[in-house]
């Protein structure tokens, strides 16, 4: 329907256009398109990266903060072993894994902190549009190395016959600043999705912890940091960390559920925090899926536009139930 660049463009306009706007975000991985901000009662916007950690989660509130000022949820989505994971053991480049994570910003004088380089890459390319022209093979190697489908070890093929595309209408605007998938997985392919995508996750989250043992705690750290952070705002925000609905070909593969029982002890210490919120929906759909059924993941672990909008009404009812309403 919209192509990926054109959507990149087109959510920092309306984001710049509408910043004061905005209720919500979501930061983190891919999962985040499970958030439907409409059926969460919400005016939200998606600024995700493929991957993306706990580090950057961090950073990226900051500078969307910063801007967006009526923001009073930020939904970070930790699905298990997303606590474990650092970019910084996982990509081969961290020019341009940082280069992908700050094009997707508004302008900040934080991404210089961030990264110098790839900042005045960027703003180099603003401030002398002819560069552009040059900077557009790069840009396409760029996007191809920081895909979500690379993230994770495979690409979808666009003609893939697994795929099935959902026949609704969406406005454009609520599509672009969600990121929905208008598509959803058959059925019989659940399972050789769901093996790529494990070992792409497992590979990731053992690599990490090789080289930083500590790396769950430096991540747990940040995140009740950035909840204290949120609670001194002159809006004053919550941080709602969930684990998204996922399939049970993903969930319970043995290979996941190595790091199930140290994530839910991690979640545990972060929910007390008076100022986090930890919502677990990881088997939200398994009774429904039951019957070789899929009418709601775009793959094994990525909910599709239907799912993401049933899961976001359960979500807003549990948060809800919670503050008493």
């Amino acid at each position: 329907m919209f192509q990926d660049e054109d959507k990149a463009t087109n959510k920092l306009l309306l984001f710049h256009e509408r910043k004061d706007e905005f209720t919500a975000l979501a930061l983190g991985t891919s999962h985040s398109i499970a958030f439907h901000f409409p059926s969460l009662g919400e005016k939200g916007i998606n600024f995700h990266d493929g991957g993306g950690d706990i580090e950057e989660v961090v950073f990226k509130s900051g500078v969307i903060m910063d801007q967006a000022v009526n923001i009073g949820s930020i939904f970070v989505p930790v699905s298990p072993g997303s606590l474990h994971m650092s970019q910084r053991y996982i990509t081969s480049d961290m020019l341009i894994r940082q280069s992908f994570v700050i094009n997707n910003l508004p302008l900040s004088y934080k991404t210089f902190l961030f990264n110098p380089i790839a900042s005045i890459r960027l703003w180099s390319l603003i401030a002398f549009p002819f560069i552009k022209i040059r900077h557009e093979a790069t840009k396409k190697i760029v996007l191809r190395l920081t895909s979500n489908e690379y993230l994770r070890g495979f690409r979808i093929n666009n003609n893939n016959a697994c795929l099935k595309p959902i026949l609704t209408g969406i406005d454009k605007d609520v599509f672009i600043l969600g990121g929905y998938k208008l598509e959803t997985l058959l059925p019989n392919c659940l399972d050789h999705y769901a093996d790529t995508t494990v070992k792409s996750h497992s590979s990731n989250i053992e690599s990490t912890i090789l080289n930083d043992g500590s790396m769950p705690n430096i991540n747990v750290k940040r995140l009740l940091a950035m909840a204290d952070e949120l609670k001194l705002r002159k809006v004053e925000a919550r941080l709602v960390l969930v684990v998204p609905p996922l399939t049970a070909e993903y969930y319970q593969d043995s290979r996941i559920q190595k790091w199930v029982p140290e994530h839910n002890k991690l979640l545990a210490i972060l929910s007390e925090h008076s100022n986090v919120e930890v919502y677990d929906f990881h088997d939200y759909f398994f009774d429904e899926m039951a019957n070789d059924s899929n009418d709601y993941f775009y793959d094994d672990d990525h909910l599709a536009l239907p799912g993401a909008i049933k899961f976001s009404k359960a979500l807003k009812q549990a948060m809800d139930e919670r503050e008493g309403r």
